[in-house]
């Protein structure tokens, strides 16, 4: 069984990656590349799904590619490191 803790963590997760994303929005300069949104969890958790939501969203409203790569591992500090390497 989940714990609550467990969702809310996953919620500020998703809210850290739309800061992250937020000067990329506002200065409206994007990459030659597709943007990467790394989720440091399992492919199908709840945090892929709602990261893969938003992402959707992005290329939507955006024009420009979001792809959600999952690179889970050590309860997400695999995804974290890799996030910082790139």
């Amino acid at each position: 069984m989940r714990s609550s803790t467990s969702a809310t963590n996953n919620y500020w997760l998703v809210f850290g990656i739309a800061l992250l994303l937020a000067p990329c929005v506002a200065s409206a300069q994007y990459p030659a590349k597709p943007v990467r949104i790394i989720v440091p969890f399992t492919p199908a958790s709840a945090t892929d799904i709602l990261g893969r939501v938003v992402a959707d969203q992005f290329t939507k409203s955006l024009g420009q590619p979001f792809i959600v790569e999952n690179k889970p591992g050590a309860g997400g500090i695999v995804g974290t490191e890799g996030a910082k390497a790139d």
